[in-house]
C-alpha cells in the first residue's frame, strides 16, 4: 500500500453517509500499523483509522479520472469528484475506462454502449 497516493482524496463513509477527505497518514501507536488521518466535510476534528480497515469497503472513493475513447484515440475528458463510481458509469455511457489519480484502473467497459 502507498498511503501518499490517498492523501487529498475524497471518500464516502457508507454507514454514516458522510463525505470525508484523507488529510494525512501515519502509524497507530497501539498497533504500529499504518493509518489514515481524515476529517468529515465541514468539520475540524481529525480522525485516525487503520489503513487496511479504511480500505476494506467501509468507505467508497469519490474522486475519479474519466478516460473517454474518441475517433482520434484516447483522451482525458473530465474529472469528477464526489460522484460514486456506479452513478458516473450510468451517467456517461461513453466512458470506457476509469482510473484513479495514479492511473490505476478501477473499471473498464468491455463493449461500447450503442448510441
Amino acid at each position: 500500500m502507498t498511503p501518499n497516493k490517498h492523501v487529498g482524496s475524497n471518500w464516502l463513509h457508507l454507514k454514516s453517509n458522510k463525505k470525508v477527505v484523507i488529510v494525512g497518514h501515519g502509524m497507530l501507536e497501539a498497533t504500529a500499523r499504518p493509518c489514515f488521518f481524515y476529517n468529515e466535510e465541514g468539520e475540524n476534528v481529525i480522525w485516525a483509522r487503520d489503513s487496511e480497515e479504511f480500505l476494506d469497503g467501509r468507505f467508497q472513493q469519490l474522486s475519479y479520472q474519466v478516460v473517454l475513447f474518441s475517433e482520434a484515440g484516447i483522451m482525458i475528458a473530465l474529472v469528477k469528484c464526489g460522484v460514486p463510481l456506479s452513478d458516473l458509469v450510468k451517467e456517461h455511457p461513453e466512458v470506457m475506462r476509469i482510473t484513479d489519480q495514479e492511473g490505476t484502473e478501477l473499471w473498464t467497459r468491455e463493449q461500447p454502449v450503442p448510441q
